[in-house]
Order: C-alpha cells, then structure tokens, then sequence
C-alpha cells in the first residue's frame, strides 16, 4: 500500500481542528458492504465527528481508496491530511465529499 502515516501528537490535532475536540486513536468503522476500515483519528465535538487520516504524500490510487472508504462509511465529515497533493487531487476529493489540508513544509 502507498500510504504512509505519521503518528501527530494530540496537540498538533486541536491546532488542526481549533476546537476542543475529543480525539480517539486508531477507529475503526465497519461498512455497509462489511469492510472495516481504519481511520488514524476520530475527533468529536459535541454533535460533530471528524474521521480524519494523516497522510504523507497522496498517489494516485489513493484518491480511489479515500473515496471508496467515505461512500462505504458513509461518514459525514472526512478529513486527508497531507504534506503533499496535486490541486487536480484535491479538487477530485472535495467533489466527493472529502476535506483536504495539504500542509506545506516550511
């Protein structure tokens, strides 16, 4: 698989949000075709839930995964976190439902 994922500490996960988020490591969501997938994070806030994965670098057959796994969830709100995506990539991900940052290093 292409994906590599960091390991952000609880603190660079409220600076992200900026909201006192509730964070829970390592979730796991079962489903509506059986399939459990795996999110680094969830974050929640009242009555809001942020399912969110910490992501290197972002190829190509990514972009297919991360689709597959929000329509699959069907989560409400599902954040990619990246230090490296095209536009034509983002574009692709928020079309579907999906929230990109794409944090530039310095």
């Amino acid at each position: 698989m292409s994906i590599q994922t960091s390991k952000p500490s609880i603190s660079m996960y409220k600076r992200i949000l900026g909201k006192p988020y509730h964070i829970i490591n390592k979730v796991i969501v079962k489903g509506a075709s059986g399939v459990l997938h795996k999110f680094d994070i969830l974050a929640s806030w009242r009555n809001e839930e942020v399912y969110i994965d910490f992501v290197y670098e972002v190829k190509d057959t990514d972009i297919i995964r991360f689709i597959a796994k929000k329509l699959d969830t069907n989560v409400k709100r599902y954040l990619i976190v990246t230090l490296n995506i095209s536009e034509d990539e983002v574009k692709m991900l928020k079309d579907n439902g999906i929230e990109v940052l794409n944090i530039k290093p310095p």
